[in-house]
């Protein structure tokens, strides 16, 4: 299952994002890569079993989330113009209220592929010159595979203790972006969260405040991470249909946040929901201080 949050899907579900049955292959498959190039690029990851600390296979989990996230990005902007059709019709009052949500999201698109245009650079670069020591992560080995998986790039706004560490609406400089990976591991599960040293002020610090927690805490703080900031989720429907009214619509809330509309600075405050039963068996870090 997959959740739809962008501006389309949202008007049509008031605002709440519904999840969708999708086929496992239409779930693994990135087409911002030909067959060849995609097969050469990230053999190492998905030919290969993951090994906990792996430098290349840190770099390459966050170099597919980028790739990806600047697919998504010129998506919506070839999009952002024929979202203008959605005030045809509307009430004066209404249209102009659309208009400027419109104009604020296609401002926040634009700069949003800019930012990820000049991050996709870098990890060309490091990628190239197989620089991998540039790379900073943080992996959480679980005790069981994940009844759902994500991966995406996104510049955090707030860590998990509420501390403000960048303005995402400042679009004078570039921001800094973490990746961030959910995914089984042999017959377990793996977090990681990368990033490059460009990026480390901002990324460092929400790494730092999910470790001050205790190791109980931490799997429900993931789940928060991802279906706050990333948009490409997707879970087992069987995990779906059995958790409770509540906790579905938290997370279907947490699945809209930020989409037309700041997020609110409490956003991976925790909020009680408990969806999952993972236990961390791992922490490993090649920062100082991290595991």
């Amino acid at each position: 299952m997959q959740f739809k949050s962008d501006l389309t899907s949202l008007r049509r579900t008031g605002g709440l994002p519904m999840p969708q049955k999708i086929g496992l292959s239409t779930a693994s498959t990135f087409t911002g890569f030909c067959a060849k190039h995609d097969d050469e690029t990230f053999a190492p990851i998905e030919k290969c079993d993951l090994q906990r600390g792996d430098a290349e296979q840190v770099f390459l989990l966050g170099y597919r989330s980028v790739c990806r996230e600047l697919f998504t990005k010129r998506l919506q902007a070839r999009q952002a113009p024929e979202l203008g059709r959605l005030s045809r019709g509307s009430g004066f009052v209404i249209k102009g209220w659309l208009r400027k949500m419109l104009g604020d999201y296609r401002l926040a698109v634009d700069a949003g592929l800019e930012d990820i245009s000049a991050h996709k650079s870098d990890y060309d670069r490091v990628l190239v010159e197989k620089r991998y020591d540039e790379v900073f992560w943080y992996w959480v080995t679980l005790d069981s595979a994940p009844e759902f998986v994500c991966s995406g790039a996104f510049a955090p706004e707030n860590d998990f203790e509420d501390q403000e560490l960048q303005v995402y609406g400042d679009y004078n400089r570039e921001l800094d972006i973490i990746c961030f990976n959910l995914l089984p591991a042999a017959s377990k599960g793996a977090a990681v969260l990368s990033w490059l040293a460009k990026d480390a002020f901002s990324s460092e610090a929400l790494v730092r405040s999910l470790n001050r927690m205790c190791k109980e805490a931490i799997p429900h703080a993931l789940v928060r991470l991802a279906f706050e900031y990333i948009e490409n989720v997707f879970s087992d429907p069987r995990w779906w249909n059995c958790l409770d009214d509540w906790s579905r619509e938290s997370l279907q809330r947490r699945s809209a946040s930020g989409a037309g509309k700041p997020r609110c600075s409490g956003a991976l405050r925790d909020d009680g929901c408990r969806v999952v039963n993972w236990k961390v068996e791992e922490v490993l870090s090649n920062v100082p201080g991290l595991s």
